[in-house]
């Protein structure tokens, strides 16, 4: 059958101070009407530069080389000029990226940016308009006119990534390239947003290139896959036996490391006071321009023992960054109370702030985020300490990051030359330089490829133990929780609706919305089963 999508002997090559770097290494598929195919590799094995040479994105490097063949239904792209390319995007190939909010244009209306596509289709004036509100239908949103004359500030993440969704297919593309669409959704939403993938392929009999380093979600939505190593493909075939019955070890590897693990065992109990407690706890946010107050967090009363980890689920908008915020002493509490380590957490200002935060200190999502670009790492370790009033010896910033696996030689590095999960050791090191009691981990693994989750979890389980470390795990990733928490509390529209030991949970789960989140979580046998097979069915390919 003639692929619509075929590389061959792709090559992307580019200096660095150390030498030519290969990002893509003699790179070879074919992606066929109809089907999805899924790139799978960690983080820096050239999926996203793959994805790039397609849509002629390159980043315009000095000395950067892309040699081979990229054929789009016979039309031969490598070489084509910028003109040439603005008639394929939108048209022919659509793109639906990681980050949403980042590729949405914060000061046009979602409607307006869907209009933009549909342009290129001849649409104008209502007819452009009437399409664009289709398209959100489409998109399965309740109240198109309301989400069209919205602002990308004004959405859910999911909302924004089904949004972001309906402008790459306004020019009715052929050929959809997803690059790690479903990373930074909850699994409620990633569920939802995987059925209308699925859907779209099958009633616009597109070609799909999907591109993420989790796979279960690749299992739950490709029929052919590819895995890249050092920018080469080491493995290609059917997504079952490639998943199933890997026959390279690296392949082996990442399968390996996405089964589930076995779950912590439980914390030694010491008979300390309570290191976080709530009781009856409400936050809400002002409503805009009048309108009533967001109750954030309602009635919400738990307790995390000195040593446990606690981890804290539930979707988008569920009130776990807010929990989060008030056990940081980030936000104050609008009715009821907590207390960490027998106290209220100090807001910022109070005089109390300073030996608080040498107890309680955070580990973000996002690493890159969280480290200076300008500062070696030396220098970002040696930041807690100079705050409070002391510099630490070499010796001892040395000592940190062998604590997390790193070595001295990364102190005189910046963070751009560390990959995604270095950078979130050095964060985690540098949480740990006080020697806190607790530590609160927001969403820590969410950006990072299954072999490097795997490791981090690794680390601060055995941190949390070696240390007697008290872990408050925020996430959306219910394979993560099941790994490092003892205990686990879901929060569902600001209330606790499920406070249960973890092994208990994820056997008998009593909430329907706690149900609800294991079904939807992909690869688990929940959501296997609920799945619809005509969605899940490989689509019969469609003559151009």
């Amino acid at each position: 059958m003639k692929p619509l999508l075929e590389i061959s002997g792709l090559t992307i090559a580019f200096p660095t101070p150390a030498g030519r770097f290969t990002a893509v290494d003699e790179a070879s598929l074919r992606i066929e009407r109809g089907r999805t195919f899924g790139l799978i590799g960690h983080s820096g094995s050239g999926k996203s530069m793959l994805a790039l040479a397609v849509t002629g994105l390159l980043p315009p490097l000095r000395g950067l080389s892309a040699t081979g063949s990229i054929r789009l239904d016979g039309q031969e792209l490598m070489g084509l000029d910028e003109p040439g390319w603005r008639k394929l995007r939108g048209p022919r190939i659509g793109v639906v990226f990681q980050d949403a909010a980042g590729a949405l244009n914060p000061f046009l209306r979602i409607g307006a940016q869907i209009g933009e596509g549909l342009a290129t289709r001849g649409l104008a004036g209502a007819a452009r308009r009437e399409a664009a509100l289709g398209l959100l239908a489409e998109m399965e949103f309740d109240d198109p006119a309301r989400i069209a004359h919205a602002y990308p500030h004004e959405l859910s993440g999911g909302q924004r990534q089904r949004a972001l969704l309906a402008t790459a297919l306004a020019g009715d593309p052929d050929l959809l390239i997803a690059d790690e669409p479903t990373t930074a959704l909850d699994v409620a939403v990633q569920a939802e947003v995987l059925d209308l993938l699925r859907r779209l392929r099958r009633e616009r009999a597109m070609a799909m290139l999907f591109i993420s380093h989790d796979l279960p979600v690749i299992r739950a939505i490709a029929d052919d896959v590819a895995v890249l190593q050092g920018g080469r493909i080491v493995e290609a075939g059917p997504a079952a036996r490639v998943l199933d019955d890997p026959g390279h070890p690296y392949v082996r590897r990442l399968v390996d490391a996405g089964r589930d693990a076995p779950m912590r065992p439980p914390p030694l109990r010491i008979g300390a006071p309570a290191a976080i407690r709530c009781e009856g706890l409400g936050v809400a946010y002002p409503g805009r321009r009048g309108s009533a107050a967001v109750r954030a967090l309602e009635e919400i009363s738990f307790s995390a023992e000195p040593g446990e980890a606690l981890a804290v689920v539930g979707e988008s908008g569920s009130g776990k960054s807010t929990l989060a915020l008030a056990v940081l002493g980030l936000i104050a509490p609008g009715k009821g109370r907590i207390e960490v380590h027998g106290a209220a957490p100090p807001g910022v200002g109070d005089p109390d702030r300073r030996r608080f935060t040498r107890e309680c200190q955070l580990v973000a999502q996002d690493p890159s985020a969280a480290l200076n670009p300008r500062l070696r790492i030396a220098q970002s370790l040696q930041e807690p300490f100079l705050i409070h009033g002391r510099a630490a010896s070499q010796a001892r910033l040395v000592s940190l990051l062998e604590e997390v696996g790193l070595e001295a030689a990364h102190l005189g590095r910046y963070p751009h030359e560390l990959s995604g999960g270095q950078r979130q050791r050095v964060c985690i090191a540098r949480a740990l330089a006080l020697e806190p009691r607790l530590l609160v981990c927001d969403e820590p693994v969410a950006s990072l490829d299954f072999e490097i989750r795997g490791q981090i979890l690794d680390l601060l389980s055995r941190i949390g133990r070696d240390r007697s470390l008290t872990l408050l795990f925020i996430s959306h990733d219910l394979a993560a929780v099941r790994q490092i928490a003892d205990r686990v509390i879901v929060l569902h529209k600001g209330r606790l609706v499920e406070d249960r030991a973890t092994a208990d949970l994820f056997a008998t789960p009593r909430d329907a919305y706690t149900r609800a989140l294991l079904r939807a979580t992909p690869g688990s046998p929940a959501m296997a089963a609920s799945r619809d097979p005509a969605l899940a069915a490989p689509v019969a390919a469609v003559a151009p």
